[in-house]
């Protein structure tokens, strides 16, 4: 189950994830998953994106005290790995409610807010 099953767009500020109609039997596979944490699952859903230019990022990169899922496709690394800079990163501010990827099956879409 590897593929592009979602969309992402940055345009309104927010970055909006939108399901592509033809991937939600495979997300619903993941998301039915028992060995996978929901920070795995949603690893896995976006993947592609990951691959593209996007990447996690860690709380302690940018002085969270959060758990919420952070993402950005605004970051530099050192020639050790290390995090140098990042810049714009988007935060799944309803992390301690509702699941992500359950959002995404449940409305088409899920919303990572902004943060400069």
């Amino acid at each position: 189950m590897a593929g592009k099953y979602v969309d992402f767009d940055t345009t309104n500020g927010n970055l909006h994830i939108t399901l592509l109609p033809e991937a939600r039997e495979d997300v619903q596979e993941i998301a039915s998953s028992q060995q996978l944490t929901s920070d795995n699952k949603l690893a896995e859903v976006i993947e592609w994106h990951i691959g593209n230019g996007w990447s996690f990022v860690s709380p302690e990169d940018v002085s969270a005290l959060t758990d919420a899922p952070i993402l950005s496709d605004d970051i530099e690394y050192g020639n050790n790995g290390q995090v140098q800079r990042v810049g714009v990163v988007y935060w799944y501010q309803e992390y301690e409610i509702h699941d992500p990827i359950e959002q995404l099956l449940k409305h088409g879409f899920v919303d990572f807010t902004q943060v400069k």
